[in-house]
Formats: C-alpha cells, sequence, structure tokens
C-alpha cells in the first residue's frame, strides 16, 4: 500500500523548510518583505489537498521510484507552491474576495492600505502587491524543485507556461464572452487539466524513469488529461452550486466574475431567447443571491448541468479504460483509481 500520508507530511516538511529559508535570507529587510513571506506561508497551510503532489509521486512510483523518496517529495513542493502562486494571480484576475474560507491578498493589502492611511491608488497597490508575493511564490517553487533530471525539467517548464496561457484564454475568452465549447475545452486543458493531473504525473515519471521504462511517463500522459478535464468540469459545477463551507467562496461568485466554463458554453448553446437574457448577466459583479439562483435554475432547465455531469463521469471513465492492463507497480493503479474518483466526486 503507497503511504499517501507520510508522503503528504514530507512534503508539508519541505515547504516549511524553503519558506524559512527565504525567511532567514530575506526577512530582516522589512516589514513587509516578512508579511508576504508570511502570506505565502499562510496560503501554504490553508488546507490545499495537496493533489498535484499526490499525481506526482504517483508517477514517481509507476516508473519505478522508491516511494516517499526526496526527489519527489521535492516536486511534490514545487508543484504546491506553483499551485499557491497560480492561486494569488487567480483571486487578482478574478477580483475574488475570499480563497479557502479567508480573505484574498489583495483583500489584505487593499485593508492595510486603508486603515494605515497609506497613499496612491488603493487598487493599483493591493492588486500589485498580490502579483508579486505571486511571483515570489513562483521563485520559491523553483527552489524548492532542486535537482532533478533533464526529463522532469522539461516538464516543469511545460507546466509554468500552460498555467499562464490557460489563464490568458480564460481571461479574454470571458472579456469577448467567447463560450464555444471547443475553445472552452482547450482553455480547460491548459489552465487546469495539464498543471492538475497531466504534468504532475508526467513529471514525477519523468524524473524517476530509465532509459528501459520513459513509456511510463507518455503512458500516464492521456490518462492525465482525461482525469484533468474531468477534475475541471468538477470544479466549475462546484464554482456555481457549490457550498461555501466546501469551496471557500461565496456561492456563485464564479458567475459574478464571467468565468469561461464548459457549464456556461452548453447552457447558453441550450437556451431559448428569455434564458439568454437571464445568462446575459453573467460577469456583473452587483448579482444578487435571487440573481444567481435564476441562473442556476436556467443551467439546469437548459441541460447544461446533465451535460457537463454526464461529461465528467465520461472523461473520467475513459482515463480510468487506460489504466486496464498496464503493468504499473503494485498500488498505482488502485491509488489513481481512489484519487480519480475522489477529485470528480458530487460532494457540493
Amino acid at each position: 500500500m503507497i503511504d499517501t500520508a507520510r508522503f503528504t507530511s514530507l512534503v508539508d516538511e519541505r515547504l516549511a523548510r524553503v519558506v524559512r529559508r527565504e525567511r532567514d535570507n530575506y526577512g530582516h529587510l522589512d516589514g513587509h518583505v516578512e508579511w508576504v513571506l508570511d502570506e505565502i506561508e499562510r496560503l501554504v497551510r490553508a488546507g490545499g489537498k495537496r493533489v498535484r503532489p499526490e499525481f506526482a509521486h504517483l508517477g514517481w512510483i509507476a516508473a519505478g521510484g522508491e516511494p516517499c523518496a526526496r526527489t519527489a517529495v521535492n516536486i511534490g513542493a514545487a508543484l504546491e507552491l506553483l499551485h499557491v502562486s497560480a492561486l494569488v494571480h487567480d483571486d487578482v484576475i478574478d477580483g475574488a474576495v475570499t480563497r479557502r474560507g479567508a480573505d484574498t491578498t489583495h483583500v489584505r493589502v487593499a485593508r492595510d492600505h486603508r486603515d494605515r492611511g497609506w497613499s496612491g491608488d488603493e487598487r493599483r497597490i493591493s492588486e500589485g502587491a498580490a502579483l508579486l508575493a505571486g511571483n515570489v511564490a513562483l521563485a520559491m517553487a523553483d527552489a524548492a524543485l532542486g535537482e532533478v533530471n533533464a526529463a522532469a525539467r522539461k516538464q516543469w517548464t511545460r507546466v509554468r507556461i500552460e498555467v499562464n496561457l490557460g489563464q490568458y484564454m480564460d481571461l479574454l475568452g470571458a472579456a469577448s464572452h467567447d463560450m464555444d465549447p471547443d475553445r472552452v475545452l482547450v482553455m480547460m486543458a491548459m489552465k487546469t487539466a495539464k498543471y492538475t493531473v497531466e504534468r504532475p504525473l508526467r513529471m514525477g515519471a519523468a524524473a524517476a524513469a530509465g532509459p528501459d521504462n520513459e513509456w511510463i511517463a507518455e503512458s500516464l500522459s492521456s490518462f492525465g488529461e482525461l482525469l484533468g478535464i474531468a477534475f475541471q468540469l468538477r470544479d466549475d459545477v462546484l464554482g456555481v452550486f457549490g457550498r461555501t463551507d466546501i469551496t471557500g467562496k461565496p456561492v456563485g461568485d464564479d458567475l459574478r466574475e464571467g468565468k469561461t466554463t464548459m457549464l456556461l458554453a452548453q447552457a447558453l448553446v441550450r437556451a431559448d431567447a428569455s434564458q439568454r437574457e437571464i445568462l446575459s448577466r453573467i460577469g456583473d459583479p452587483s448579482l444578487t443571491d435571487a440573481d444567481i439562483a435564476r441562473i442556476q435554475q436556467v443551467i439546469i432547465d437548459t441541460g447544461g448541468l446533465n451535460v457537463v455531469e454526464n461529461d465528467i463521469n465520461g472523461f473520467r471513465n475513459k482515463a480510468l479504460g487506460l489504466l486496464e492492463g498496464r503493468d504499473l507497480p503494485d498500488g498505482v493503479a488502485e491509488e489513481l483509481t481512489a484519487i480519480a474518483h475522489r477529485v470528480t466526486s458530487r460532494d457540493y
């Protein structure tokens, strides 16, 4: 049996060491520098599920790596700091006020700006500070990674480029109201599927693979992309219909932010004129709870929610089908199956 709890604990220890090292290097320079390091540490500790490190660990073991080895732990910590960086940037882009049940980074800086009577435009200062905090987290991710082979380094380069391109596509797609389902699928693959599942799996496998088993990284690629899409679809459903105690965000925030999702794309394709009028309110930050409820009902009535639920099951089952008959080390297929069901569950 693969000891995921021990691995996660080792990743947490690595994350703590990386933050502590940078605090020792730079925390003495200025109170604001110490604050940003505190903020990164807060986000690291704020209840993340460590999904990306877990996938990297399974990829590592699949390619013959020893469970809980230092290289796998370092990869897991780097991926988690990349995730923190992406979350901070995402919150600025979306104008989100909460993350994991607490104020977002730019909201915290804005509050300090008001309370301490700082000069300059509050929004510019707070969002700029948050973007820089995200950049610091990204640099710390590189530090956490340490030494890996060229194949794993290539995957690391790919994942950092892809998550930013995906965010860019999401931002401009929302602004242009481009909800073409084919485009949304590509955006989902770039923004989430690759960086959550596919690249962590491939990165872990590439770091462990020798000349005789390099095929494992490639064989995990299709599994990772399919499951990653199912993961994003579930996240999109939670963003519209989820409970705050699960998502850590107010219900309907994705609708107020006008996020580009397959859920909305499928609803728009099927909506009549009156339903499209209701859906046209998406992206309005002043949406009330009653407005959110009307939009939710349209998504249900058009069949958009049902289509996405079926797609979640379809993508997950296709991914799991790729594991059948694979010559993987003991426990890997079982763990991949378990996590596939966990990240696509209907708990909302």
